[in-house]
């Protein structure tokens, strides 16, 4: 490889991990009012699509490897969005 080729400025993985961040930071305030986090939102909008999906096909779903690569369970906050979906049926 080259010197240019090696710039941080030339990495694919760097301009990923930037727009990562970008997207993070876009969707941070909106999510905070439902006390969830990007991944977690990722998780019930595949959740809300499919209906039923067991934890596995979530994981394939998401893009987990496996279950441990999925968001937390527990909705972190007062989770007010646990309560506005029950109260949705």
């Amino acid at each position: 490889m080259s010197y240019a080729e090696l710039l941080i400025s030339n990495q694919l993985c760097f301009l990923v991990y930037r727009l990562h961040l970008a997207i993070s930071a876009h969707y941070r305030p909106l999510l905070r009012r439902f006390g969830l986090t990007y991944g977690q939102y990722l998780a019930m909008l595949a959740l809300w699509e499919h209906r039923k999906l067991p934890v596995g096909e979530l994981c394939r779903v998401l893009g987990a490897r496996h279950r441990h690569g999925l968001p937390p369970a527990e909705t972190p906050g007062d989770g007010r969005a646990c309560e506005a979906r029950s109260e949705k049926g």
